[in-house]
């Protein structure tokens, strides 16, 4: 099978982190390649930025698998800058990543490219076994199980394709000709490190802005490294938020820069849509296929 290509747009990769990556990779029976592009350093990015815009341009067109991002911190949208309009003339892979690889996301699902809001390659070694078990099911048997016995914010039931990832991100691609466009999907949003009032801020940057005309429904993932009494306060600005927009939402959904990170299929060019079911019980998301089988798969 033909190997995934191994990507760094963002961050630098220290070679212990990378080769002990690479071995939790290894045991999902993952196969991939990479070359020295993706250890490069340039203060705290992966080399200047046309080095990892041409990397990622000769990744692209090297035809692999997929391209799976070794690590998030910060880079994808200089890289997008200087990858241009050449990333449309580019031959579509799917991508592999989160946190600030939110932006390349962004990228391909606006192509109607597969994307997969997934764990990079430096936070495997550290994922729980669930999560584990789905970037392995995801991988080998293309196959994304539902979510249950999430937390109902908002309740609806509603279906679109699913978009999203880092808040803050999100939030600093606004003004950018690489913004996201939520509208028409259930948004997925998480975060880490960051207190409730920075959660408001940004939330509310997004809202003023439009970001949120059209969105269709929303879910939660984690919002790790806060305290107790800033979690709470961060679910009550989700649920004001989705009451506001007056569609479904959901909170607990296993994602995040922690130890549970489970793959999601963004967009529609992975042949999914998100169903999200929001009871006053319990909420639910599922994964099911378009009905006429379009998308490319990974």
């Amino acid at each position: 099978m033909t190997p995934f290509r191994l990507v760094s747009p963002a961050g630098p990769v220290p070679p212990k982190t990378l080769e002990e990556g690479l071995a939790a990779l290894t045991a999902l029976d993952v196969a991939a390649t990479w070359d020295g592009a993706a250890l490069a350093r340039e203060r705290f990015l992966a080399g200047p930025d046309a080095a990892r815009a041409d990397a990622l341009l000769a990744a692209l067109e090297a035809r692999p698998r997929g391209l799976w991002m070794t690590r998030g911190g910060w880079g994808s949208v200089r890289t997008l800058a200087a990858l241009g309009a050449r990333l449309d003339g580019a031959p579509p892979a799917p991508l592999w990543g989160f946190s600030d690889g939110t932006a390349l996301l962004a990228a391909w699902t606006a192509r109607g490219w597969p994307a997969w809001h997934a764990p990079p390659i430096v936070q495997l070694p550290r994922l729980d076994e669930l999560s584990l078990a789905r970037v392995r099911a995801a991988v080998h048997a293309d196959h994304v199980a539902p979510f249950d016995g999430l937390v109902t914010l908002a309740p609806g039931v509603v279906e679109a394709p699913l978009t999203g990832g880092n808040l803050c991100v999100l939030t600093t691609l606004v003004g950018t000709p690489w913004a996201a466009s939520l509208s028409g999907h259930v948004v997925v949003l998480e975060d880490t490190g960051e207190p409730a009032y920075k959660v408001d801020r940004m939330l509310t940057q997004l809202r003023l802005a439009g970001a949120f005309e059209g969105v269709v429904g929303l879910v939660f993932g984690a919002f790790t490294k806060v305290r107790d009494v800033e979690l709470a306060w961060i679910a009550e600005l989700a649920t004001e938020l989705a009451l506001g927009l007056g569609v479904p939402a959901a909170w607990g959904l296993p994602i995040g820069h922690d130890t549970q990170n489970a793959p999601l299929p963004f967009g529609r060019g992975g042949g999914y849509r998100a169903r999200l079911e929001a009871a006053p019980d319990g909420a639910r998301l599922s994964f099911p296929r378009l009905a006429d089988g379009a998308g490319l798969r990974s």
